[in-house]
């Protein structure tokens, strides 16, 4: 049996009208590229309410140049497990998880297709992407080319996590074994394990060309949206507690010193991004305790020896939420400035250089 060299795969849960808009697409797509031979699309429903199964129906009625799969859980599995699903699901050599939201680009397909058929012996593909209503601002820096990173090192120099984001995410299908995909355990960054196991042994391609957009609603809306659906508690908070603990895990491959200071700068500022968030989209006066007593012992651990935390972050992480609102626009002024200086200074040692 021949399979395809890239599966499309969807995970999706009561957003009929989106997949609908996704599959619309993807199709187009295809068909423009011509590529149905090689390419496969796969939808997995995690057991919606809503009227995803008629979006599915009635896309399964088209006339397809490719393969086209769709399977409903017979339970909510959880959104990490159902992207197990996806990629268990899938038949091609290379499986892509795209969430049903995110917008694909004219020839994102072709180009990713094109991209693989020349690397066909990686373990993982990482696909750049902008972030709206920031359009400009893309994941990762595009001024650079495609690029083959040959170990964990070099790969997290380059993305610096943006493979957080799922639908940046394409695997090698026969790395991941059926019980990794099926042993899922609950949190956001499980996706981010894949890829480091994978590293450890196959080389990944960087697309730096951004081939999709993600529509982020706000940091109001998003939690908003957060609260009304299966967390309980601040997801974005506790999701960012994972992603400390998972920072903590990769230091224990070679990363040298300078890139450990970098993500170190990097999860300082996310940290205090997130405890702002949390207190100003937190009720009156920003204190949820459940995800208070999650948050502070890991963050304490992680930033036990470093001054900022206890001048900056503990104060705005115990305070009433009113002190994080006061200083939620400064921090941006700063952020402003900080980036500013920085492109001065670059520019002053390259002209001495």
């Amino acid at each position: 049996m021949n399979h395809p060299l890239l599966s499309i795969a969807i995970p999706t849960f009561n957003r009929a009208e989106k997949l609908k808009n996704q599959l619309s697409a993807i199709h187009k797509s295809i068909l423009k590229s011509k590529l149905g031979h090689a390419i496969e699309v796969v939808v997995v429903d995690n057991c919606s309410t809503d009227s995803t199964q008629d979006s599915i129906i009635n896309f399964s009625n088209t006339q397809k140049s490719y393969t086209f799969s769709a399977f409903k859980n017979e339970r909510n599995l959880g959104a990490v497990r159902n992207l197990g699903q996806c990629i268990l699901r899938s038949s091609g050599r290379f499986v892509w998880l795209l969430s049903d939201d995110d917008n694909l680009h004219d020839d994102a397909i072709e180009y990713i297709y094109e991209s693989l058929s020349n690397n066909k012996e990686i373990g993982f593909c990482f696909v750049n992407h902008f972030v709206a209503p920031i359009i400009e601002k893309a994941a990762i820096n595009i001024n650079n080319k495609d690029s083959l990173t040959k170990n964990i090192s070099e790969y997290i120099a380059s993305t610096m996590f943006s493979e957080s984001m799922m639908s940046a995410c394409i695997f090698r299908k026969s790395l991941l074994s059926e019980e990794t995909l099926n042993d899922m355990k609950p949190g956001p960054y499980q996706h981010m394990l894949w890829v480091l196991d994978i590293l450890k042994s196959h080389n990944a391609w960087v697309i730096r060309t951004p081939l999709f957009t993600v529509i982020h609603p706000g940091v109001f809306e998003s939690r908003k949206f957060a609260k009304k659906s299966e967390y309980a508690e601040d997801y974005y908070l506790e999701a960012h507690i994972d992603f400390l603990k998972y920072t903590s895990y990769i230091y224990d491959f070679s990363l040298g010193m300078s890139l450990r200071i970098k993500i170190h700068r990097l999860i300082m500022n996310e940290n205090l991004n997130q405890i702002i968030y949390h207190k100003i989209t937190t009720g009156k006066l920003g204190y949820n305790v459940a995800s208070l007593k999650l948050a502070f012992p890991t963050m304490l651990r992680k930033f036990y020896f470093n001054p900022t935390f206890w001048i900056f972050h503990v104060p705005l992480l115990l305070l009433p939420s009113s002190f994080a609102r006061f200083a939620e626009p400064w921090r941006w002024k700063y952020l402003d400035l900080r980036y500013f200086l920085g492109k001065k200074i670059k520019k002053i040692i390259n002209y001495l250089g």
